[in-house]
């Protein structure tokens, strides 16, 4: 026998609640950039004390122990490309007191991307993005040195 046709109706209505609730809460924040780590290398203890026949560098002296490279990739891998005025203070990197930015460069990033930083207190990393569309990518690479 047939059942009421409004049970069906009932049971559909409920299914794609369901749905659209896991869809709301997975999806709730649909812009989110990444971070990704390539590597931090200390210059001293991972290349001139391995290598010790290699010399090392840097502004015409010698690497000293505190000097640190650090590489990462900024990707938008959110479901929205992301504007200035979406943001209510510029995506910044900071390092514990005792480290200092010395040198930061922008070594690749996605076309049509044009990507700014600032550096603010020799500690703080500041980043204007423009435009930052999905899948769109910036490669940093920085030197910090702890004082």
């Amino acid at each position: 026998m047939l059942k009421d046709p409004y049970f069906y109706f009932t049971i559909i209505g409920l299914i794609l609640s369901v749905i659209g609730v896991y869809v709301a809460l997975r999806y709730k924040y649909p812009g989110r950039i990444t971070y990704v780590k390539e590597g931090a290398l200390s210059l001293f203890n991972d290349v001139v004390k391995t290598m010790p026949e290699l010399a090392v560098t840097y502004e015409g002296q010698p690497v000293q122990a505190n000097l640190i490279i650090m590489r990462g990739h900024i990707i938008n891998t959110g479901k929205k490309d992301i504007t200035n005025d979406m943001i209510s203070q510029p995506l910044t990197f900071s390092l514990p007191n005792s480290f200092k930015w010395k040198k930061v460069n922008i070594t690749a990033q996605s076309n049509g991307l044009d990507a700014k930083y600032e550096v603010k207190n020799n500690t703080s990393l500041l980043f204007n993005l423009g435009l930052f569309r999905c899948n769109e990518c910036i490669i940093v690479t920085a030197i910090n040195n702890l004082t």
